[in-house]
């Protein structure tokens, strides 16, 4: 007695062959296009690290360049008060 394949599972087995062909492309254009969007993301990052450092060392040279305008002012009212006093000692002694 011979069985004889049902039509339905012989036209499965065709279609799960050609899937079989075609897969190794598929595989291979989802793994390129994963790729380029790791380096994308990987180039990103790191944008966006050196970004930070630059914020990060722009807060620190405006924080120094407040620091030194304070110090400015200072020296500046210093020098005035002094020229002041300059002013009212030279008028005394004359």
């Amino acid at each position: 007695m011979s069985e004889q394949i049902p039509s339905w599972a012989v036209e499965l087995t065709r279609q799960v062959t050609i899937l079989n062909e075609r897969l190794p492309t598929h595989v291979e254009w989802t793994e390129r296009n994963i790729k380029d969007h790791e380096l994308r993301i990987r180039a990103n990052e790191a944008t966006l690290n050196a970004m930070n450092k630059v914020e990060v060392r722009i807060d620190e040279l405006d924080k120094r360049v407040r620091d030194t305008e304070k110090k400015l002012w200072i020296a500046y009212g210093s020098l005035t008060a002094l020229f002041a006093l300059l002013e009212v000692l030279t008028r005394l002694f004359k």
